[in-house]
Parts: structure tokens; sequence; C-alpha cells
């Protein structure tokens, strides 16, 4: 049994021969029809025939009754037919569906006919019957021809937005063409539904399908990675989407953004720390990092006044479209508090309190009496520094602009926030569609001389000054150590396998070389010169040797003996090694190691163990580094008390740009650092330390005590901020740092 799909009701039928059935919700209804007409029929009938059997023979009556059987019988399997019934047809396929029918109809009509009596009456009974049957049959197919009709407009619809959110898809990165793209869908919507469900109707489904498009243009943009249109997106269409969604979105977009920072951040601490893993826990601890902040609305609604939901409703003699930009402006304001209000809204709202004035625009009273009518108070200002400093808070403006960049004549928008270059983000509601990043000097070219600000008094809750940073949790620096950990491990573990498949592959070529009797010590060196200057050199070295025929590792290259029985590391082997001690690149068991596998003797090893440890030790003329202090006017007294301090600071240098410092670099920074930077030369009570200035910079201090007794061993030498509003104390004689709270530490700096 083909079923339709227009109103399904089911019908039960009692008797033996039931059958249950469902059309349009009118099959049953039509069967009903029939057999109640056939019932009145079949009186009036049967009285006219009567005459006419009475008159002429008595099998005529009992002829056109089977006529009119048939005739029934013939249109029943014409609509219901299980195979090709006209009742049946869906869609498309019941365009014709009509003009079939009669066709049928006519010709069924014409063969019944045909096997009548050729008598009038017995004609005009039979058509009479005929007449009646066909005419409701005819209303039905009518009815079901319409609403398959309507049912093909909106497969037809459905299909065209679904290809139109597709297209949107494809454009999500362009605000244009995407809300182009929506337009088309608002007029596709239009055209289907006006004329039959009127305009709410299709406001409704124009909303669904702008939210559903924008949403997956959101998701697919996020899918991508492409944060540059996701912000796009939402800085032009996030009124257009469900506040819910709008906020579960952007929380995980923040997530996301989150999670990406760390991803790069592990990276960069895994190249920088791979050799100085003992630092990396240091260096976390006082690290920042970015808020996420996705769109640049800083958590402010985007409404347009061009938007197809409400552009064409009337706001006093003119249009949300062409006057509305105040009720827009307002109403992204209100929406972004949680309040449920569109411009369409807001726009009601003005005209019955009054504040919609004909030939001028929205009364600047509105702003205040429909945010505090809605829990969203806001006041009138003229202070630009005033609304910059309300930005800075999370609190948006609505600001009334002059003939300029955004308008010909007066013009509301909403300044959402402040970027992190210091410039304003505006919402344009207009046609123009301006909305971007300003400085304050361009739009305070357009406010005027007398300029007017509605400013919020309430912070926006999803507020995210875009450039903020924090400190790291330790939760989080706990996370990104780990990260850069298991990061610093895979390389190693890459770099051991391809070091260990080299030397694998040396060792094969070195054997290859032993069977063909090459006794040439230099083409087995030349198997690991490729890996000259890589670490762990050695290793490659010995590998290349592994099968050399002369046992005496002089004969490669590597040692030389003197005539008078001195021996030296000589070749490229030496000159790498020396490079690295320059470079302070390897440690004292690292230099043994080395030099052991190519068999160098003990005296050799020891020599070039004192060399990397003189490299790392500074061997600074400090009585010049004084001498010179002292000319430059310094007390002794000073100059003795910053030595420690610059010390420290050629060690730094060595370390972290692997050079030695000159004692012009020692005094430069005595001078110009050691003395000024947060740290001033006032002696304190015994074990306190100096006094700091005003704005005391903890990241960058080192501080000492400025008392003699016992040395300097009651002073700290450095302080470090923190998380957490916390300082590092670090003090000569102790392994781990002191931590005091930020309030302590200023206590420790001050007199009191």
């Amino acid at each position: 049994m083909k079923l339709s799909t227009y109103n399904p009701s089911v019908q039960l039928h009692n008797g033996p021969d039931a059958k249950v059935q469902a059309f349009n919700g009118g099959e049953a209804r039509t069967f009903a029809a029939i057999g109640d007409m056939q019932g009145r029929a079949a009186g009036a009938l049967v009285q006219g025939i009567g005459a006419v059997i009475k008159a002429q023979e008595d099998n005529m009556a009992a002829d056109v009754i089977s006529a009119n059987t048939e005739y029934r019988a013939r249109l029943n399997d014409l609509l219901y037919n299980e195979e090709n019934g006209l009742a049946y047809t869906q869609n498309d396929q019941a365009r014709d569906v009509v003009p079939q029918y009669q066709a049928a109809e006519a010709k069924i009509r014409q063969e019944v006919m045909k096997r009548l009596p050729n008598y009038q009456k017995a004609h005009t009974a039979f058509l009479t019957n005929a007449d009646q049957v066909n005419n409701t049959l005819l209303t039905t197919m009518q009815k079901h021809s319409y609403e398959q009709a309507e049912n093909q407009k909106k497969i037809v619809t459905n299909n065209h937005l679904t290809e139109l959110s597709v297209e949107a898809q494809r454009s999500y990165g362009d605000p244009q063409v995407l809300q182009d793209i929506l337009n088309n869908g608002a007029l596709t919507i239009a055209a289907t539904y006006l004329n039959t469900q009127g305009m709410e109707a299709c406001k409704e489904a124009y909303n669904k399908f702008k939210g559903t498009t924008v949403q997956k243009a959101l998701e697919l943009a996020q899918a991508n990675g492409d944060q540059n249109s996701v912000d796009l997106i939402l800085d032009n269409f996030s009124g257009s989407v469900d506040p819910q969604y709008l906020k579960n979105f952007i929380a995980n977009s923040n997530t996301t953004r989150m999670d990406n920072q760390f991803v790069t951040l592990a990276d960069q601490l895994a190249q920088q720390y791979e050799n100085a893993p003992a630092a990396l826990e240091k260096a976390i601890a006082g690290m920042q990092i970015d808020i996420p902040a996705t769109g640049n609305n800083h958590g402010v609604v985007a409404f347009k006044q061009t938007d197809e939901r409400w552009a064409g409703n009337g706001y006093g003699n003119s249009s949300i479209k062409a006057g509305g930009c105040g009720p827009t402006s307002a109403a992204m304001i209100l929406a972004s508090f949680g309040v449920n209000m569109d411009p369409a809204k807001a726009a009601r709202w003005s005209v019955d309190h009054g504040y919609r004035v004909d030939g001028i625009g929205t009364g600047h009273g509105f702003f205040s009496a429909i945010g505090k009518a809605y829990g969203v108070p806001m006041h009138q200002s003229a202070s630009a520094s005033e609304v910059e400093a309300a930005l800075k808070a999370g609190k948006p403006v609505i600001a009334a602009h002059g003939p300029g960049k955004f308008t010909d004549g007066g013009h509301f928008m909403v300044y959402t926030g402040m970027t992190a270059d210091g410039k304003i983000h505006v919402n344009d509601p207009g046609p123009r569609n301006m909305s971007g990043n300003y400085t304050a000097a361009e739009l305070a070219a357009d406010m005027g001389n007398n300029p007017v600000y509605f400013i919020c008094d309430k912070v926006l809750p999803n507020a995210q000054p875009a450039g903020q940073k924090r400190m790291l949790t330790p939760v989080e620096q706990q996370k990104l150590q780990s990260m850069v950990l298991s990061k610093i491990g895979q390389k190693q573990r890459i770099e051991n396998m391809e070091r260990s498949n080299a030397i694998e592959d040396i060792k094969e070529q070195a054997f290859a070389l032993y069977e063909k009797g090459i006794t040439d010590p230099k083409q087995f060196e030349a198997l690991a010169a490729p890996y000259m200057g890589k670490k762990d050199y050695y290793k490659y070295l010995a590998a290349a040797k592994s099968f050399g025929a002369d046992e005496d590792v002089s004969g490669m290259g590597l040692l030389k003996t003197s005539k008078d029985g001195r021996v030296s590391l000589v070749g490229r082997f030496a000159q790498d090694l020396e490079g690295k001690i320059i470079q302070g690149e390897l440690s004292d068991n690292d230099i043994r190691t080395a030099l052991a596998a190519v068999g160098a003797p003990v005296d050799i090893i020891n020599s070039y163990v004192k060399k990397n440890q003189s490299a790392h030790k500074s061997n600074v003329d400090w009585d010049d580094v004084k001498a010179r202090l002292i000319a430059k006017g310094l007390k002794k007294e000073q100059v003795e008390e910053t030595i420690p301090l610059a010390d420290r600071w050629v060690t730094e240098q060595v370390q972290d740009k692997k050079r030695y410092p000159d004692v012009s670099d020692i005094v430069g920074f005595i001078t110009t650092t050691a003395l000024t930077s947060g740290i001033t030369v006032q002696r304190t009570k015994e074990g306190r330390l100096w006094n700091s200035v005003k704005d005391f910079d903890y990241t960058r201090a080192r501080v000492y005590n400025r008392t003699k007794k016992n040395g300097y061993s009651g002073g700290a030498y450095r302080a470090d901020a923190l998380p957490g509003h916390r300082v590092a104390l670090y003090y000569p004689n102790a392994e781990q740092p002191t931590i005091v709270t930020e309030d302590e530490f200023v206590r420790m700096m001050g007199d009191k």
C-alpha cells in the first residue's frame, strides 16, 4: 500500500474485507463521502429508474446500476491502484494529476455509456450519478495536486537552502559573500512561504536557516584552525546564533587557542632547554601566557540593521534598515547581558515609550531608559577619557557619530572594547558595515565638538580584552613542563635511533673495507667525516675504526707524538673538541668519554678537562674594574658592594651568550644597571635589604645586603616575582630560595 505524506491518518474499516488505508488524511474521508453519496444517489436512482421500469423494461434498472458500479470501480482503481494510482503520486509527479484524472474519467465514462441500453432516461440516470461521483473525486484530486505542489516547493526550497549553506561554508572567510548568501536564502524563503504562511513564518524559517548556516561556517573555520575567520564570522554574525550555542562555542574556541598556545610554547622550550632541563622549571615558573579572546567584539553580540529578520520593520516614519541604528545598538548591549532582545523589539519599545522622533531619529534619553528597564544601566557622558577607561574595564559604549566616515548624517554605533595595540573596536550596525578597529583620533574626528556617549555601567559577562596576559597556574606549569620534557624525550629517542642506525651503517662500511684488505687509516676515518660537528661524534669515529687494520689510534690521524715523546690531539677531531669547549657545550664527563673512546692517554684527557673547567670561570681583573669605577667618582664602599653582583652577571653572560665580557662591559653594567635598576644605594639597618625605588621591578632586580656583617651572608643577591603575588629571595649560602609575599618583601625593602 502506498502512503502519501500529507497529514497522515489511519481509518479503520470494520467488516470481513476490512483494510487499513492512509492517504493525506483524506482517503478515508473520500471513501466515506463516496459511500454517503452512493446511498443518496441510489435512492434517487431507484426513484428515477422505477418510472422507467414501469413505463418500459424491468431490466433497465439493473443495467444502470451495473453501469454505475463499473464506473465507480474503474475510478477507484484509477485513483487507488497500489501500482500506479493517481492518489499516490507525490511531489513533482503530481503536477499534472488533475488533467490526467479528467482525461481518464472522460474515457471511462464514454466506455461505460456504450454498454447501456439505448434509452435516454437510462443515460440520464447514469450521468446524474456519475457527475456526482466525479465532482467529489475531482475536488479530491485538485486538493491532492495542490498539496503535493506545496510539498514540492518545500523540497526545492530546502534543497536550495542546503546548497546555499554549503556555499556559505566554502566562503566562510569572506563576511560579505556570507551575507550575500544569507540574503539569497531570505528571498528564497519569502518566495515559498510568504503568500501561504505569512511574514512571521518566513522570519522563523529564515532565523533557523541563518543560525544553522552561521554555526556550520564557524565550526568549519574552527576545524580548519582558521581563527581569523572565526573572529570575522563572530564579529559580523554572532547575533544570528543561539546565545547558549555562542557561549559554548567561544568557550571551546578559547580552550583550543590555549591548547595551541601550549603546544607552541612547548616546541620553543624544548629547543631552548634540550640540554638544560634543570633550568626548565625555573623558566616556566616566571612565564606569562596570553589570555585567549575569540572574536574582536569582547563579548558583545553583533546585530545589523540590514538583517532580513527586521530590516523592513517600520520605525516611526522610517524603517529599521534606514533609521534603526539606535535600537540596534541598544539591542547589542542588552543581548550581550543575556536579555532576550533584538533590534525589532528595541525599536517597538522606543516607539511605544515615545523615544522615536520622526524626522530626527532616536532621542538620547532612550538608551538610559531601556537600559534601566532591562537591568543594564547606562549613563550619558561627553568624556573621551571616561570612554577609554570604561572600555578597558569591559564596559561597552554607544557613541553618537556625526557625518563622516560612517554616515552622511547621524549614526549610533557600539564601542565594544580596546585591542592590544590601543585601538577601539567598533560594531557598526549600519548598511555601510564599517565594523573594525580604529584609533581614538579617527573616531573623535566623526564626533564633532559636542561628543555624546552612552556608557554601560556593567562589565560584560564575557569581556576578554585582547592582548591580556597572566601568569601560569601551578597546574598549567606542571602541564607545560610535562609537554616540554615529553618533546625533548621524543626528540632524543629519534636522535638516538638515527645515531644508532648511522653507527651500524658505518660499521658495515668499515667491515666492507676490512674484507677488501684495505688498511689505510684515512679511508676508515673518512667514514665518520660526514658526522663531524654532530653530538657524540666520537661514537661515529669509534665505529669507523672498529675494523681498522691498525689498532694504534694514532694511525687514525687523531694523535700525534713529538720527537721528545709528548702526545697531542690533532686533526678535525681536535678542532671540533676545542670549538665545543669554547661554546660551553660539553661537560667534563663528556670530554673524558669522548677522548677515552679514541684512545687518548690520561694526561691528554686531563688537559682538556682543565681547559673546559677554565672556560666556565671568569678571569676578570677585578682590581682594574674597581680602579675604573673609583675614577668615575664612585665611593670605594659602593664599588666593593657591587662586585658580587657584577661577578654573577659575568657568569650569566658566559652561560647565556657564550662570551666573556671585557672590563669595559663590566664597568658599564655596574654604572648603568647595578646601581640604577630598581636599587638605591641607601644604607639600612643591620640585616635589612636595600631600599627599592617606588616602581621596583621584581623580575630584573638584584638585591644585596648593604651591611658588612658576616660578609654578604645576611642578604639576598636576587629577587624574582612568582605567581600568586609571591617573591623568591636567593641567599648566597642557601640551596633553595626563600619565598615571601609581595607585602612582606616591600616591608623588607623599606625602613619601617
